[in-house]
C-alpha cells in the first residue's frame, strides 16, 4: 500500500505543496486518500469516526504508523468531526466518507473559491452528500473526475467488478449467457467487457428487462446506478419466486441497482450481495483490491490540484470551469448545473 501510494502519487506528479486538504481517515484501501495528500505536501485535516467498517481509534492507529513510514506523520492531523477545525482554511475539500454529508453550514463556512472534490464522475453525485445548491452560491469549485481520461482510466475496472462477482458465484462467463440490465455507462462497460471475454450478452433497459428472461439465463447482472425502482423485490418489477420460476438456473450479480438479495437467496437464487442493494451505490473498486482505489482518489486529488491552482474567484463560474478543464486537459468533470443552481 505505501509503495503503490507513492507510485502514484508520481504517476499523476500530485503537488499539494501548501495546500489545506480536509478528508476522510478511513480503513483498508480508503487509507489512501488522506496519506497520498500529505505525501504530495498537503497539510491534512482527516475526519475519523466509528463506522461499520470499523473503529475511528484503529483507524487512526494504522494511518498513523502508514504516515510515519511515509514520513508525512507532521503534516497530518486527525479530527472527530468537520465542524472541530476553521473551514475557512480549506482549500480542497473531499466528498468521502466521514467528511459527508456537506450541508449548507459546513459550505457557508468555506471561502469562495475553495475547491471540492468529489472524487467520482460529477453525475454520480449523491444529492443527500452534497448540498450542491449552497456549493454554487458560494462559489466553491466543484468537480468531479473524468475517470476514462487517459491518464486515470479507471472506469474500465467496473466491467472488472462485474467478472469477479460473476467467477464468486461460480459461474464461468466464456459461453454463457449472460443479462446485462441497465442504460448507463455501468451496464454499457460491463457489457462490453464480457463479450469481449466469450460471454454471449443480453443487453436490457430498466423497465422491459423481464420480458428477456428465460431458463436459457446462466446470469444476470444490474447494473444502473442512476435507476430509482427496484429491480427485483415487494416493489420491484419482478418478485424474487418470479425471477426464480423464469430463471431457476441463474445466478444474480447487483453491481448497482435495487435488489432483494436475501429474498433471492431464499428462492435458491445465488446473489451478490446477498442483501437488499439501493440505487446510488454501486460495488466500490475496492472489491479488485488497492490499485484502482488509489488511483481514482489520488487522480480526484490532481483535479482538485488542478482547481486550486486555477480558480479566480473573480472571474465567472463559467470562465473558471473552462480554465479548470483546460488546464487538467480535461481531467476535470465539471458539474451539470441545470439541476442545482
Amino acid at each position: 500500500m505505501i509503495g503503490l501510494i507513492g507510485r502514484i502519487v508520481r504517476h499523476f506528479n500530485l503537488d499539494l505543496t501548501g495546500a489545506v486538504v480536509l478528508t476522510e481517515a478511513a480503513n483498508n484501501a480508503f487509507a489512501c486518500t488522506c496519506l497520498a495528500a500529505a505525501l504530495a505536501g498537503a497539510e491534512v485535516f482527516a475526519v475519523a469516526r466509528d463506522t461499520g467498517y470499523g473503529k475511528a481509534v484503529d483507524i487512526i492507529d494504522t494511518i498513523d504508523a502508514m504516515a510515519r513510514q511515509l514520513g508525512v506523520r507532521t503534516q497530518m492531523r486527525f479530527i472527530e468531526a468537520v465542524e472541530n477545525m476553521d473551514l475557512s482554511r480549506v482549500d480542497i475539500a473531499t466528498n468521502l466518507g466521514p467528511v459527508r454529508p456537506l450541508q449548507a453550514g459546513i459550505i457557508q463556512a468555506m471561502r469562495p473559491g475553495a475547491t471540492l472534490a468529489l472524487m467520482c464522475e460529477a453525475w454520480e453525485v449523491r444529492p443527500a452528500d452534497v448540498d450542491l445548491s449552497a456549493a454554487h452560491n458560494k462559489g466553491l469549485a466543484v468537480f468531479g473526475t473524468n475517470e476514462d481520461h487517459a491518464e486515470v482510466d479507471v472506469f474500465s475496472y467496473v466491467g472488472l467488478v462485474a467478472v469477479k462477482m460473476i467467477l464468486s458465484l461460480g459461474r464461468e462467463i466464456a459461453g454463457n449467457t449472460i443479462l446485462v440490465v441497465g442504460t448507463d455507462k455501468f451496464a454499457a462497460r460491463s457489457a462490453y467487457i464480457l463479450d469481449r471475454l466469450g460471454a454471449v450478452v443480453i443487453m436490457a433497459d430498466n423497465v422491459s428487462w423481464p420480458s428477456r428472461l428465460s431458463p436459457e439465463i446462466d446470469v444476470a447482472v444490474f447494473a444502473d446506478y442512476t435507476f430509482a425502482g427496484t429491480y427485483i423485490g415487494i416493489d420491484g418489477r419482478l418478485r424474487p419466486e418470479d425471477f426464480a420460476r423464469h430463471c431457476p438456473q441463474a445466478c444474480v450479480a447487483v453491481l448497482c441497482g435495487r435488489v432483494d438479495g436475501h429474498g433471492l437467496v431464499a428462492q435458491g437464487i445465488p446473489c451478490l450481495p446477498d442483501t437488499m442493494t439501493t440505487s446510488l451505490r454501486m460495488i466500490t473498486f475496492d472489491y479488485l483490491g488497492e490499485l484502482p482505489v488509489v488511483k481514482l482518489h489520488t487522480a480526484g486529488l490532481k483535479v482538485a490540484e488542478y482547481s486550486w491552482r486555477t480558480w479566480d474567484p473573480d472571474r465567472t463560474r463559467d470562465k473558471n470551469e473552462k480554465a479548470v478543464i483546460s488546464a487538467s486537459a480535461g481531467m476535470a468533470d465539471p458539474v451539470d448545473w441545470n439541476n442545482y443552481a
